[in-house]
């Protein structure tokens, strides 16, 4: 060091300079973040749980309220006062000793009833089964009104009844409301055209 004059002095003082480092280059700093880290990856982690567990309540909940249509679907289809009149055309046929007749009769039942059981597995069947289980269904129908011979016509010009893709018998509530409210008392042969 020199003084004003400029001559050096033989006094020599230290000193000691100490420079912080920068806040954010603490390690405290470093342990907040990893604790705010871990925190907000709780936090998603836990979140991300909450929705899938709401996920799987709601198709739960959807799954149980499918199967449940399904069941109303399978009733409805089943019409109990259609599979009461069949029954009691069957036992009709065996009380009159028209035994080959209730067999054929029975046979018919069983492969309506065959398709409509396998139908209400099925979103969706093609247009040919539906054309099946409308022939069947309307051959027992027809045993019930066996006076009026009533004609089925079902007809689907060019089209590809294997391709065409329909629910379960869509068709088949407003053949049976036909056979049941259109027919009575009649003295014409009727016809129905599909």
């Amino acid at each position: 060091c020199t003084d004003v004059n400029g001559v050096w002095s033989s006094y020599f003082s230290s000193y000691t300079i100490v420079l912080k480092d920068y806040w954010y280059n603490s390690i405290w700093f470093y342990l907040f973040l990893t604790c705010l880290a871990s925190g907000f990856i709780f936090m998603v982690l836990k979140v991300q749980q909450q929705k899938e567990r709401e996920k799987r309540d709601v198709l739960s909940k959807l799954e149980t309220q499918a199967n449940e249509y399904k069941l109303q679907s399978l009733q409805s289809q089943m019409n109990p006062h259609f599979l009461f009149n069949a029954m009691s055309a069957i036992q009709y046929l065996i009380h009159a000793k028209n035994v080959s007749k209730a067999d054929d009769y029975l046979s018919t039942f069983g492969l309506l009833l065959r398709m409509i059981l396998e139908s209400s597995k099925n979103k969706y069947w093609s247009l040919e089964e539906e054309i099946k289980m409308l022939k069947l269904y309307c051959e027992l129908e027809k045993e019930r009104f066996e006076e009026n011979q009533i004609q089925i016509v079902i007809s689907y010009d060019d089209i590809d009844i294997m391709d065409i893709k329909i629910m379960p018998m869509i068709i088949q509530p407003f053949v049976e409301n036909v056979f049941n409210h259109a027919f009575q008392n009649v003295e014409y042969t009727p016809e129905i055209k599909i």
